[in-house]
């Protein structure tokens, strides 16, 4: 128990207090809507860090080979529901899950911005006549606050 929250795993346990000590807000297995095989289900991943659209699931048995396989089944569906999902293995835990969870939630956002990006200057690029400020050499590298 943590939070007022019966984990299923010390590894889920350890994953919640290492938000909370990085300052990342969380819900504990909020449902999400997946279609699969032409049915819908709802499936609880293990944390929904709402603030980023980002949900992390921890795949905590080690050397099963069905688990396993199960696991990376998990993903694909995920993905095909268009649903971005971090995944921690128990070697993500230790030494540095915090470390982790910050790299893989910056390079989810990253990707989503550096398509956000394209789409834009595709957007100014095909736009006959169209000259607004707002979108001309827009890169979001440009501005950088500190």
């Amino acid at each position: 128990m943590y939070k007022n929250i019966d984990f299923k795993s010390n590894g889920e346990k350890m994953i919640a207090s290492v938000l909370d000590s990085i300052k990342i807000r969380y819900e504990h297995e909020a449902g999400v809507i997946i279609n699969n095989r032409n049915y819908q289900r709802i499936w609880y991943p293990d944390f929904k860090l709402s603030d980023y659209s980002l949900y992390l699931e921890y795949f905590g048995m080690k050397q099963d080979p069905n688990y396993d396989y199960q696991s990376r089944e998990k993903l694909t569906i995920y993905s095909q529901n268009g649903i971005d999902v971090i995944p921690i293995y128990p070697n993500n835990l230790q030494p540095n899950l915090d470390q982790y969870l910050l790299d893989e939630i910056y390079t989810s956002l990253d990707a989503r911005l550096t398509g956000l990006e394209r789409t834009v200057n595709n957007y100014r690029n095909k736009s006959v006549g169209y000259r607004s400020n707002s979108f001309q050499g827009y890169s979001r590298h440009r501005t950088r606050y500190h």
